[in-house]
């Protein structure tokens, strides 16, 4: 994923190729550098989990505004970003991957402009199949964990995620969030530091938004102002991330996701 950020943000002229190849050049560098002093290997890798941390919409305000952007609707952008609808702003979001997800079929023309959903490509497809268990079990949307009741017919990604960099990014955030909560990683983590963070809990407390559906059926598609109403209240929840809208064959479902985003606040 990282690679495909840093092609298109050449493509873009975000970075020159020099750049990318003097990064490069630079990390070889530094690796040989940590191989001839094996002592400061902790420390370098406590250097490499700050750098991850400051990486996160916990932290970081431009990939907040990704994580924002990567399901939200029209309605939405006008109320917390409303620049970004200028024309030479929009474009630049665009070619960072932000495309219409979802367009209402309402007749009215306003009500469809404010629940139009864009989306980078990211948790965007399903498709079907029977899990027929009588446990909870947690399944992968475009390779993000969800967790759905017994029984119930869940769907599996049928297209490949993440090719933009708005994708890409919003992706590397919700992985650097989950490995401070994998129980397996906080193991490796407490040989390095005192104190482990939480950057995942630390954004949900920040907006005390809850999600208390592990799944909830938003309708065959965006054709009523009962679909509409439903999609409003899930909203908030999507908008901070602790919940997932994803299209797929039989309609729209908001998922509740694993670990941190299922705490009811």
């Amino acid at each position: 994923m990282l690679e495909r950020v840093l092609n298109q943000a050449c493509e873009l002229n975000l970075l020159t190729a020099s750049e990318v190849q003097n990064a490069e050049e630079n990390s070889i560098k530094r690796v040989g550098e940590i191989l001839d002093e094996p002592e400061k290997m902790l420390e370098v890798f406590a250097d490499f989990l700050n750098k991850a941390l400051n990486l996160t919409a916990t932290y970081n305000e431009y990939t907040k505004l990704l994580w924002h952007l990567r399901k939200i609707t029209k309605g939405y952008i006008e109320k917390f970003y409303p620049k970004i609808l200028e024309p030479d702003v929009f474009k630049f979001f665009q070619d960072l991957g932000l495309r219409e997800y979802i367009v209402p079929n309402v007749d009215d023309p306003d009500i469809r402009d404010m629940y139009t959903i864009f989306s980078f490509d990211y948790a965007l497809r399903f498709k079907s199949l029977d899990c027929g268990s009588s446990m909870y079990r947690y399944v992968n949307i475009d390779g993000m964990e969800y967790r759905l009741a017994p029984s119930f017919v869940i769907y599996l990604p049928s297209n490949e995620p993440c090719k933009t960099i708005g994708g890409c990014l919003c992706r590397i955030n919700e992985l650097i969030w989950y490995s401070f909560t994998s129980e397996r990683f906080q193991s490796v983590l407490k040989l390095v530091v005192d104190h482990l963070p939480d950057p995942l809990w630390e954004w949900i407390k920040e907006f005390k938004v809850t999600f208390s559906h592990d799944c909830y059926f938003i309708g065959s598609s965006l054709d009523s102002y009962e679909s509409l109403s439903r999609l409003e209240e899930c909203l908030q929840a999507i908008f901070v991330g602790i919940a997932e809208l994803v299209m797929g064959e039989r309609g729209i479902y908001v998922f509740r996701k694993k670990g941190r985003g299922e705490v009811i606040l």
